[in-house]
């Protein structure tokens, strides 16, 4: 199958392209990162067709909306200009199916003369509209602005969402959030992202080690990692905190969101801030965790669970990011409503008082995961081309 994948930037889009060449399909990668970015990752150089003017003047574009303070400066012009160019190579060239990031889809999406069978587009959180009003509902319980979809941004990616064959969700929560919205079902597509198994899977001894600290009675750690925003739910990460009262010991890894920094200054002290590191260090965070902590309200699907998963850590997360696609409430995770700080404390307090209990579920949490493979992440949407053809009584 000739497949274009087309994104502006990088997101998960690269492995996607690397698995499916390797199944044996003629991909093209459409991005504004230099060809020699995906190349690192296992996609040739042949298989790049890179806008690096469109990525040098987002940058640049960029770093004036943050030193102006608006984050939004030149969305339009900068998408559409992506869009129109991806257009353009599609149009000259023969193509089975599009797989577009949304924001970026509309001009491709508009062009019904073309060669492919199938259009879809990929969105990697939860329906836009759904998005925005958790999104404004947090903004008023906090006080404080946060970052969201402009009136634009929305207005374009419904468009999209209509003018596609598929729409391409994360996660459960994710597809159930378009069909909220009104997206038949049979129009969606579930193709959660991968991780890499070997590299942060724990060692026996990480385990054993994980497991004398918990029925020693040592303090707990209860690591998060990702971005500290109002989005993530900051707000409850930091009430929860205040709510064990020093009981155990709260470490975050990564960035602070502009939007959070007042949280960030009321919890020093009580959460242990540690600056972003690469992805090849992240697994020492989670090998020296016992407990991994998720209060998210909105997420396509949360990497940093399958991270935190395959690491063998009992995780607390909210309903709101994929969980329960690949956790077991009670068995090796537990599984909270947002905004719900007082549940969660309860839990931790159970694992704090019950060591024994706790122990139990980290040997569960602990047993060897595969996790989901790229491989199985390309498969799966084939497996949704080609159902979306067979229905439309259309064949490569």
């Amino acid at each position: 199958m000739k497949i274009a994948i087309v994104v502006h930037g990088r997101f998960h889009a690269f492995d996607l392209a690397r698995e499916l060449i390797q199944l044996g399909n003629k991909v093209t990668l459409l991005t504004n990162y230099p060809k020699y970015w995906p190349a690192r990752l296992g996609v040739p150089a042949e298989n790049v067709q890179s806008n690096v003017a469109h990525g040098i003047v987002t940058r640049l574009i960029g770093y004036a909306g943050k030193a102006i303070g608006h984050e939004k400066l030149g969305e339009q012009f900068l998408h559409e200009w992506f869009g129109r160019w991806a257009a353009e190579f599609i149009d000259r060239n023969q193509v089975d199916a599009t797989h577009c990031f949304t924001g970026i889809a509309e001009e491709i999406l508009r062009n019904k003369q073309g060669t492919q069978k199938v259009r879809s587009v990929v969105r990697g959180s939860s329906h836009i509209q759904y998005q925005k009003r958790i999104l404004e509902e947090e903004e008023r319980r906090a006080g404080r602005a946060i970052d969201k979809p402009s009136l634009w941004m929305v207005n374009r990616e419904i468009r999209e969402y209509g003018l596609a064959d598929l729409i391409v969700c994360l996660s459960r929560f994710a597809k159930d959030s378009f069909a909220h919205e009104g997206i038949p079902r049979d129009r969606l597509v579930l193709n959660p992202l991968g991780v890499q198994g070997s590299r942060f899977g724990a060692t026996p001894e990480v385990l054993a080690a994980r497991r004398e600290r918990i029925v020693g009675g040592k303090r707990l750690r209860v690591l998060t990692t990702g971005t500290f925003s109002l989005r993530k739910g900051a707000v409850d990460y930091v009430a929860l905190a205040e709510r064990m009262a020093g009981r155990m010991e709260f470490v975050f890894r990564g960035d602070v969101a502009p939007d959070a920094k007042f949280l960030q200054r009321r919890a020093m002290g009580k959460i242990h801030f540690l600056p972003r590191v690469d992805q090849m260090k992240l697994p020492h965070d989670y090998h020296m965790a016992d407990l991994f902590l998720f209060c998210t309200l909105e997420d396509g699907y949360a990497a940093v669970l399958a991270q935190a998963s395959v690491s063998g850590l009992p995780v607390l997360a909210t309903t709101n990011c994929g969980a329960r696609d690949f956790l077991t409430e009670g068995k090796d995770a537990w599984i909270f409503p947002i905004r719900r700080p007082d549940l969660m404390a309860e839990r931790l307090n159970e694992c704090d008082i019950n060591r024994s209990y706790l122990a139990e579920v980290a040997q569960e949490a602990g047993k060897p995961k595969k996790g989901i493979k790229w491989r199985d992440m390309a498969k799966l949407l084939l497996e949704g081309y080609e159902s979306f053809m067979s229905k439309g009584k259309k064949k490569l």
